[in-house]
């Protein structure tokens, strides 16, 4: 009985938890000038990138679909055990396997989502969304008396990144830094021309910060940031970062550029300059741009992309569960 209690404990600590890739979308609601019946969010899930099975398939679109009133699912995170989704319709869909999802009424979407610091935090133009367990959420106002929208506005909140006990907030001009979303250690306006192509993530204890228009930097506390050169020749080309849990990724033109600390890199050639560096998972990384696009996959570090075939896929977001944390590019 003893080493039956043993061997239950050690799996309980040390067996790996399912891995899957995951995607969240939905359809772009309008085709040659026509509105689309088509679905209200939807998840796919697989375990090889070949077979995929819809675990979420939402209600038809609306008549009154618009901009702000859309059916796409935006983005995902996971913390505590649950796998929360949303975009901009009012409903936040929370899962604890990523197989079987709930709906839950929420006073608002979010472009994205984040864990960290016990809470999950949903950020969008005029509001911030928290909670602890991904069914109940409370709405908080953001800070500050500047314009949201307008030449001189905030706009959307695009990214939500958590690492060394801050979340990062990041849209097409402002950038937040708050560890609860309520009270803020930074909340400002910046002029962001590079905004589109910008993008942030964390690994490793620090935070990288993608913009081929104003200069690349790097940060361990959100707060104070440093000038980032990973490669003058193809700086204007860097525009792609993913973090795999092991190393930091650049795509740059045809080059691949790879990094543990985000300080040093090495730069290789691409057999390909057409990839977008989206997930990565089960030693591989993954390319595939959104909607019916195709995928393709590289075992090398990014060096030779293999073609998978099209994917039939209604997502705009693709991740990897790697049984701890999401691997992906968050929001957007």
């Amino acid at each position: 009985m003893c080493k039956v209690l043993v061997i239950l404990f050690f799996c309980l600590q040390f067996c790996s938890a399912e891995q899957f890739f995951i995607t969240v979308g939905g359809i772009n609601g309008e085709q040659d000038g026509h509105k689309l019946e088509g679905q209200f969010g939807t998840i796919y899930k697989s375990a090889d990138l070949k077979n995929w099975q819809e675990v979420f398939k939402g209600g038809p679109v609306k008549d009154d679909f618009n901009h702000a009133k859309n059916n796409m699912l935006r983005c995902m995170t996971y913390g505590n055990g649950v796998f929360i989704a949303t975009g901009n319709p009012k409903c936040v869909l929370r899962s604890t396997d990523g197989q079987f999802w709930q709906e839950v009424e929420t006073p608002s979407g979010s472009m994205s989502v984040g864990y960290g610091n016990g809470i999950f935090l949903a950020a969008n133009a005029s509001s911030f969304m928290t909670s602890k367990d991904g069914l109940n959420w409370e709405s908080t106002k953001q800070p500050g008396k500047f314009k949201v929208w307008g030449k001189d506005g905030a706009g959307h909140v695009r990214k939500t990144i958590f690492g060394n006990g801050v979340f990062i907030l990041y849209g097409e001009q402002r950038i937040s830094i708050t560890k609860d979303g309520k009270t803020f250690l930074k909340n400002e306006i910046i002029q962001d021309k590079g905004h589109r192509k910008s993008v942030i993530t964390f690994g490793n204890g620090r935070f990288i910060w993608l913009n081929p228009i104003n200069g690349h930097k790097i940060s361990e506390d959100g707060l104070t940031w440093k000038s980032l050169v990973i490669d003058e020749s193809t700086a204007k080309q860097q525009t792609q970062l993913l973090w795999t849990g092991e190393k930091f990724f650049v795509k740059g033109d045809k080059f691949i550029y790879s990094s543990i600390d985000g300080e040093s890199w090495e730069k290789k050639e691409a057999n390909t300059q057409f990839f977008t560096l989206i997930a990565a998972g089960n030693n591989q990384l993954v390319n595939f741009a959104g909607w019916d696009s195709g995928l393709s996959t590289s075992d090398d570090e990014g060096v030779t992309w293999e073609k998978q075939g099209k994917l039939k896929l209604k997502a705009r977001k693709f991740y990897f569960f790697n049984g701890k944390e999401i691997i992906g590019q968050n929001g957007g």
